[in-house]
């Protein structure tokens, strides 16, 4: 439990009525869960890594702790910098520049090697437009031109490495995520991540060869995302679905195939990125589900791990989901980052986890981005899985995105549908409507919520052409309605357990009644039907009454001394408390409500 001195326990937050409420009160209570430490060579999801040749010095893209660490060849930290939302990265040894790729700001950034910023660029320096989710960088070996994988324009743009612009060519690709340059040809390899297809061009992007299929034997892949390329021409591929690592010749030949540490004890091989020192031919690879870097000689054969994350019992990584037990009054955490499920007690002890390592335990314990939950009547709890399927590869997982678990945490049952996909973002379960329980699902993908039988028999749709990325839904016992976060309109919808929209309200904005959401913000009602709303990109919970009246709210900032929130995202109500689940803060905040 942490102290009241961080939040001021006797700050009180007085809400406003509408005319036909009495005021509310919310006071701190506590808070639970603990975020990871940062020190050097903790990681937090490391996305991207890359080498410098010259030093041996290896370069983690430190993806979820915005940040990326140097290390020397043998994993001991030499330097790190803050670089917020950097996802790939590249090195130029001769120049000793450092560039990491930024999707979510559609921009490039260069650093020196001591991590100073140098430039940033947007993307509008060239005649083309600007940037739009570029996912990886590459560096031409002579001219020290840099290859900028602009993936959701489809094209490569190539900058001068004092930011000119050179050029661009286009591709047809779905989903290219990973780019690599031949150190000595000069050869330009695109990773097609959703054909599980490598393409190799001329710099100036002329297709000279293309190989790979979905599989996964040898020389067949599943979500290749990083390259590398040896000091021999070779292809190395991060075929991170197969938990792999391969090697080609530069006609597509598989000359090799291997793998680092992947059990129970170590965890998985989830490699994203690859990096080859084309002096020495060592090989390193990044397993951004167990917060690693894997080192292996010039012949594949595994040498040395560095890399670590504080995960077991209290320990929270960009929890995402948020549900009461009503059998025990335990409260019960999605903690996406680390692929489990959580249960607490009301007061927030820790009591036990759901899940396995993915990637490891390929079964129905294996939870992928876990971040909708719900817990049933009967304290069974409801997950959604949020991994890919291979149909054509059974042995790969389990097939089930919606699974049923006891409160002491064994498998029940599951079910899957054609529809589903892994970007739902909201369950619910009740009982009576139609047989003895119905599950409703946000499929955010799909802009609709999905009505099923709790063996997965599909009974109807609701919402569809009505709702845009669908988040948290919530049944409501009062008038049996059901409650949609609709994410992309910024606002709240209600609906009829058949389906017949009942009303809304919300618009984007900072001012009252008004939202911005942020993925799987979800909410709650209480005892007298309030209905609390995770509001995240404004750092708060709005309360409104059941016809969407604006009753008040908790709010506050990374800085604020009351509900200082960084991102709520879930909200549960038990009795006159209430707890805020903060993904930001990676912890569990509880309020007492005095009506």
């Amino acid at each position: 439990m942490k102290t009241a001195s961080r939040l001021l326990i006797a700050a009180l937050l007085t809400i406003c009525a509408s005319p036909a409420f009495s005021a509310l009160t919310f006071s701190y209570i506590g808070s639970f869960g603990k975020p990871p430490s940062r020190a050097p060579g903790m990681m937090n999801y490391p996305s991207s890594v890359a080498v410098d040749s010259a030093t041996g010095n290896v370069f983690v893209m430190d993806k979820w702790f915005h940040r990326v660490q140097r290390f020397d060849a043998d994993g001991n930290p030499v330097k790190q910098w803050q670089c917020i939302d950097g996802h790939g990265i590249e090195v130029d040894s001769a120049r000793s520049f450092v560039y990491v790729a930024v999707p979510a700001l559609n921009k490039v950034r260069q650093y020196d090697f001591n991590g100073r910023l140098l430039a940033e660029w947007a993307g509008d320096v060239t005649p083309d437009g600007s940037f739009k989710n570029p996912q990886d960088i590459a560096i031409h070996p002579t001219s020290g031109n840099v290859y900028v994988l602009d993936s959701g324009n489809f094209k490569v743009q190539i900058l001068t490495p004092g930011g000119n612009f050179v050029g661009a060519w286009a591709g047809t690709w779905d989903r290219p995520f990973g780019i690599a340059s031949d150190p000595n040809s000069g050869l330009i390899y695109i990773a097609e991540t959703a054909k599980y297809k490598i393409h190799a061009y001329t710099h100036e992007g002329v297709l000279v060869n293309s190989w790979g299929k979905r599989g996964s034997l040898p020389g067949e892949m599943a979500w290749p995302r990083g390259l590398a390329v040896g000091g021999d021409g070779s292809v190395y591929v991060a075929d991170t679905d197969n938990e792999r690592i391969q090697k080609f010749a530069p006609n597509g030949t598989v000359l090799d195939v291997f793998e680092g540490p992947k059990d129970l004890v170590h965890g998985s091989f989830h490699v994203r990125d690859v990096a080859v020192n084309t002096n020495t031919g060592a090989i390193y690879a990044v397993a951004a589900y167990q917060q690693r870097v894997d080192r292996f000689s010039k012949d594949g054969k595994y040498e040395i791990s560095w890399g670590n994350l504080e995960r077991d019992g209290e320990f929270l990584n960009q929890p995402k989901g948020l549900a009461l037990d009503p059998t025990t009054g335990d409260v019960i955490v999605a903690d996406m980052g680390n692929h489990v499920v959580k249960r607490f007690s009301g007061a927030g002890v820790f009591l036990s986890k759901i899940g396995e390592p993915v990637g490891v335990a390929r079964n129905e314990y294996s939870l992928t981005f876990a971040q909708a939950i719900t817990v049933d009547d009967e304290g069974f709890t409801w997950v959604l899985h949020n991994g890919i399927w291979y149909p054509d590869m059974p042995h790969w997982a389990s097939s089930m995105y919606v699974r049923r678990f006891k409160n002491n945490g064994r498998f029940v049952s599951g079910f899957t549908d054609s529809s589903m996909n892994e970007g739902m973002s909201g369950i619910a379960v009740v009982s009576g409507l139609s047989g003895p329980e119905s599950v409703f699902v946000s499929n955010t993908q799909q802009n609709e919520i999905q009505h099923f039988s709790p063996y997965g028999k599909m009974i109807n749709t609701i919402g569809k052409g009505l709702l845009k990325s669908p988040g948290g839904v919530l049944y409501d016992p009062q008038d049996s309605s059901l409650i949609v976060v609709d994410i992309g309109n910024n606002r709240i919808v209600r609906f009829s357990a058949s389906g017949a929209l009942v009303g809304s309200w919300g618009s984007f904005g900072a001012n009252s009644g008004q939202f911005k959401f942020i993925s799987a913000n979800t909410a709650a009602t209480d005892s007298l039907g309030n209905i609390y709303v995770a509001d995240g990109g404004n750092h708060r919970v709005q309360v409104f009454d059941r016809v969407g009246a604006y009753m008040g709210e908790v709010s506050g900032d990374v800085t604020g001394t009351s509900a200082r929130f960084r991102w709520p995202s879930a909200v549960v109500v038990k009795g006159n408390t209430l707890y805020v689940l903060d993904t930001g803060g990676n912890q569990v905040d509880m309020f007492s409500i005095q009506h």
